[in-house]
């Protein structure tokens, strides 16, 4: 690297690191985004090219990774300008992918998904929340596909957390900060708004990784089945029962039919996958933490349910 482009490299990071955009730095110190990375990337050998004040800052970054991180936050309208080279929305631009360190940054990974999916989606772009769930839900079936085809393969590839390349609930959730900032609305996911996502459900394709804290399963279970039956929400022993009871034959055909498909495949272990008693002992548990009330298999109960070794529903009336 010739000397004067290493000088600029080096004050071009100190710079940024101090403040100045991203953007700017490339202007002034006449880098393109390839070499302001490498420079990032190779930050230690800048160190033995830097004099001692410069070595200082240089090491400050390198032991801070956030601080490393933050070197490639980018502006709204630079990310914005990317998608629209890649996407062909620029005559004559060649750019076919987002420059390096663009994806490194959850900040710009959010704006890049909220830009991407409204410009694709023009009623994702509403201030009204109902419209927003509304396009979300109808939005293609195969999300991970989907999303690759409109220029979020880097996203999805990048995940931005342990188990969350390639889900399409990562790229959603993104989607779901931007719309809070921009709206200042709650997140499309806050299950105490009458109107909402859910993030377990066939649509967001919640991975594996959702599924291995038990809260989770527990939330979707008694939220899927009282959202559906209100009465199972009741502290009323009887009513609760007697509703499970009521509930359509086939009964793993039925969960599997109000949204639970994803968690009865996922979330149990492989002999207890689409078993309706996994679904019905997960509500158990928390019935009994919102009521004090004993179990609902408890046969020493005047109400109880029963599962016979099959695991096939039981009703009382036919013991």
């Amino acid at each position: 690297m010739a000397k004067r482009k290493l000088a600029n490299c080096i004050a071009a990071v100190i710079r940024r690191d101090n403040g100045m955009s991203y953007e700017g730095v490339l202007q002034i110190y006449h880098l393109n985004p390839y070499e302001f990375h490498g420079a990032v990337r190779d930050i230690d050998l800048l160190m033995g090219c830097a004099d001692a004040i410069q070595r200082v800052s240089l090491e400050a970054i390198v032991s801070n990774p956030s601080r490393k991180q933050e070197l490639f936050r980018m502006s709204k309208w630079y990310l914005e300008e990317q998608y629209d080279k890649i996407s062909g929305k620029i005559a004559g631009e060649t750019q076919t992918c987002f420059y390096p360190g663009t994806l490194m940054h959850p900040s710009n990974v959010q704006v890049i998904v909220y830009y991407i999916l409204c410009s694709n989606n023009p009623s994702l772009a509403s201030d009204e929340r109902a419209e927003v769930v509304e396009a979300s839900m109808t939005l293609p079936h195969n999300l991970n596909r989907y999303f690759k085809e409109i220029g979020l393969s880097g996203v999805m590839y990048n995940g931005h957390g342990e188990g969350k390349r390639n889900s399409p609930l990562a790229v959603l959730e993104f989607f779901d900060l931007a719309y809070q900032e921009e709206t200042s609305d709650s997140s499309l996911f806050d299950l105490s708004e009458p109107i909402h996502l859910h993030r377990w459900g066939d649509h967001c394709r919640a991975p594996r990784y959702y599924w291995e804290d038990y809260e989770n399963v527990c939330e979707t279970v008694y939220h899927i089945l009282t959202e559906t039956y209100p009465v199972l929400d009741s502290c009323d022993r009887q009513s609760v029962v007697e509703c499970i009871n009521n509930l359509p034959s086939p009964l793993s055909e039925h969960f599997r039919s109000i949204g639970l498909c994803g968690l009865m495949v996922r979330a149990f272990e492989k002999k207890r996958k689409n078993s309706p008693l996994a679904v019905l002992e997960v509500f158990d548990i928390c019935y009994i933490r919102k009521t004090g009330d004993e179990s609902l298999f408890d046969r020493t109960q005047d109400y109880c349910l029963e599962f016979d070794d099959s695991n096939r529903f039981v009703r009382r009336a036919d013991l």
